[in-house]
């Protein structure tokens, strides 16, 4: 506790010591699609409502996977949209509320198998064979904001390098609690706030924050058997605090994620670049630090959630040369063989620095991740702008449940993905396609167990945000 104190006294003093820049958001960004927005102002209580301010989204989503091994393939329609209204600011309060709902407008039929999640997770991955009651109260909140300073408290989505709304679904993971956002100096920022409940992507429902956790598939405990911890867990919430600041070309963060009697873990991501003539020359490097909080979630070691007797940890790599409008990288992660970097996947998304759609590191100890990525902003016009990236993941034996929770299998990962969008406006029409593919054929020993990594899936994604 004494060296985190000091390493957060060190954050906040170093860049006021040698200079302050604006402060500049991390260079690895999350998909979002959040529908707030600055608010107006108004001077007359009265006019706080009329004086609001109304969004919304219409969305498409079409995902087809074709399973090699076993020869299945499963498929799902989803429309649904969201609305949202934020009142004007008065004296500093606002209020804002969302909700959104999907329709199953034609899929394959669910069932129990691990090989038809994707699709399902279009809808409803607690009820299976729920096609109509998919609507969802995401937002409910009220904020007061002074200065460039904002508290939120209620039912809200908030974005952080581990917990996020992670939007490339038909539902985001959104929290309630309270969520503050501070402007320390001219190029440092704090983020701090507590929750005590959860609405997982993909869910109808909203969860205290320990019966939330194992939702998703909770995979194998260090002893070998199935993980049963959802239901058992004992938590009072989860709570996170993060720095961010930037002097000169460096840009730093530094974040704290507390989960109450499970875990602690501890995050740092730093940016550096370096001018070149015409390209600009791009450094990352992200650490992680991960030990459980008091027994890991629960007494008895068969149902908790993370082994005491463990700790994570982890560091990624990026090296990156950019240009005007696109940037060729190459992104390494490696995890120590110290324990299990575990955090649950209903609160968000992992984002290092090789993160790709349908793969996580999440999971595994004793592992490496490798990608080439090509990123492109511009695509003969500005209307295209996509990705493609390549990735080679190894892991440990399939039996060494210390290491791999899910029982995950070496595999080579393929993604391209390609937006199209008419206008430079936020608002308006934007079509997306994204094709990926695994493959573990060449890599594993044991066929029988690598379902989850020989497939191709071709997904197209329609957005109409007014």
């Amino acid at each position: 506790m004494k060296k985190l104190v000091f390493i957060l006294i060190l954050f906040f003093i170093l860049p006021n010591l040698f200079g302050q820049e604006e402060h500049v958001i991390s260079q690895n960004p999350i998909e979002t699609e959040s529908l707030e927005h600055n608010n107006l102002k108004c001077d007359k209580l009265m006019d706080v409502f009329e004086a609001g301010y109304m969004a919304g989204r219409v969305r498409y989503y079409f995902m087809n996977t074709n399973h090699l091994p076993h020869n299945e393939s499963y498929y799902a329609n989803a429309i649904g949209g969201a609305l949202a209204y934020h009142t004007a600011v008065y004296k500093g309060f606002s209020a804002g509320l969302s909700g959104v709902f999907v329709y199953n407008i034609g899929s394959t039929q669910f069932h129990d198998s691990l090989l038809s999640k994707n699709e399902l997770e279009l809808f409803d991955v607690v009820h299976h064979n729920n096609k109509n009651d998919l609507d969802r109260l995401e937002e409910l909140y009220l904020a007061y904001e002074w200065n460039k300073n904002k508290i939120k408290v209620g039912k809200q989505d908030i974005t952080t390098p581990m917990v996020n709304m992670q939007d490339t679904r038909m539902k985001p993971y959104v929290f309630k609690g309270i969520w503050g956002n501070f402007q320390l100096s001219k190029n440092i920022h704090l983020d701090a706030g507590w929750f005590t409940q959860a609405s997982p992507r993909s869910t109808v429902h909203w969860y205290d924050i320990d019966q939330a956790i194992g939702i998703y598939s909770q995979g194998y405990n260090t002893s070998g058997g199935a993980s049963d911890y959802q239901g058992n867990l004992h938590s009072k919430g989860m709570g996170i605090i993060g720095l961010s600041s930037t002097y000169k070309n460096l840009n730093s963060q530094l974040w704290v994620y507390h989960i109450n009697n499970i875990l602690n873990l501890y995050f740092a991501q730093f940016d550096y670049d370096i001018k070149l003539k015409n390209k600009t020359l791009v450094f990352g490097w992200q650490s992680l630090y991960e030990h459980a909080n008091h027994n890991g979630g629960t007494s008895d070691l068969s149902h908790t959630y993370y082994n005491p007797n463990q700790q994570a940890f982890l560091n990624s790599f990026r090296l990156g040369l950019k240009g005007k409008n696109n940037m060729l990288s190459l992104n390494a992660t490696t995890i120590a063989n110290t324990g299990r970097y575990v955090f649950p996947r209903e609160f968000g998304r992992e984002q290092f620095f090789t993160t790709l759609p349908r793969g996580r590191v999440e999971g595994l100890g004793s592992a490496t991740q490798m990608v080439v990525r090509f990123d492109a902003d511009k695509i003969k016009t500005e209307k295209f702008t996509g990705y493609i990236a390549f990735g080679r993941t190894f892991t440990p034996d399939h039996f060494n449940y210390n290491l791999n929770k899910y029982q995950a299998s070496d595999f080579d990962h393929f993604v391209a993905s390609l937006k199209f969008k008419p206008r430079k406006d936020p608002k308006g029409l934007s079509i997306t396609a994204l094709y990926v593919a695994q493959s573990s054929y060449h890599l594993a020993a044991i066929k029988d167990l690598d379902i989850h990594h020989n497939f191709h899936q071709i997904n197209l994604i329609a957005n109409i945000k007014f």
